[in-house]
């Protein structure tokens, strides 16, 4: 039993960060994610810029973290959000979820 919650212990949480090879840019009022291979872009609304530039700072930033940033939004929906752009290549994802 005791090796068991040793275990969890270094259990870290979920996390993400931006891709080594995604850019963030702003063009007309619009955010693009764009990875450079293989080639891909979307399009982000404004609500998320705040988020995309912590994001791309290097470290994973947690969860938790993230959706402090994101007040009045349902944490399904927001991680939701982060495991589609992991899922199309923009993020990196570590940890797991709580």
């Amino acid at each position: 039993m005791d090796q068991f919650s040793e275990s969890s212990k270094q259990i870290k949480p979920l996390a993400y960060r931006l891709r080594q090879n995604v850019r963030l840019s702003e063009k007309e009022g619009v955010l693009h994610l764009r990875l450079s291979y293989p080639l891909k872009s979307v399009m982000l609304n404004q609500f998320w810029r705040a988020v995309l530039d912590l994001l791309a700072k290097g470290p994973f930033i947690p969860l938790n973290d993230i959706l402090s940033m994101t007040e009045n939004r349902n944490r399904d929906d927001v991680e939701f959000f982060l495991n589609d752009l992991v899922r199309k290549g923009f993020l990196e994802q570590a940890g797991v979820a709580d």
